[in-house]
């Protein structure tokens, strides 16, 4: 492809760096609610994500690195589309996660950094260099995620289920 042609359909770096980004993030979304939607258990559903994030991370290596680096390209308010994906991702994961008890509290973004932050921290060490692939920490990450969410969703008596 000649850069007339890209450059026909993205007028800018921007804009292309954009569409990658749009397209990764979408593909990466649509792996974790795969993952999400067939488990009536909510154990299983947060073990699944962590399973699927860290597979999905290894298979696709450099777009992770993309997605997961630093956005110098963009600053996050400036792209309406990644928003309104990602607003659509989390009110999807809030909906799966209230169908199994969850009333809101811890509030979301608490509840997705203790279930997938481990697992963020462990792939970006391995996309700089580290020698175990994501999958071979899988098992450890995900009990560790049910562990951590554990008494945050089902200690509670409005949200008492597993």
């Amino acid at each position: 492809m000649s850069n007339g042609s890209l450059f026909h359909h993205f007028r800018t770096k921007h804009e292309l760096a954009e569409a990658v980004y749009l397209h990764g993030l979408e593909h990466h979304q649509a792996e974790l609610l795969d993952a999400l939607v067939p488990h009536l258990d909510l154990r299983a559903g947060i073990e699944g994500v962590v399973h699927r994030h860290l597979s999905w991370v290894e298979s696709h290596p450099q777009l992770a690195a993309f997605l997961l680096g630093p956005p110098d390209w963009r600053a996050p308010h400036e792209s309406p589309r990644i928003a309104a994906s990602s607003r659509a991702f989390f009110e999807a994961v809030a909906r799966w996660l209230g169908a199994r008890g969850w009333a809101g509290e811890p509030a979301l973004g608490v509840v997705v950094a203790v279930w997938i932050g481990p697992a963020q921290e462990y792939v970006r060490r391995w996309l700089l260099g580290g020698t175990e692939p994501p999958t071979a920490a899988a098992q450890a990450l995900a009990g560790a995620a049910w562990d951590a969410l554990r008494p945050l969703l089902t200690d509670r008596p409005s949200t008492r289920r597993s």
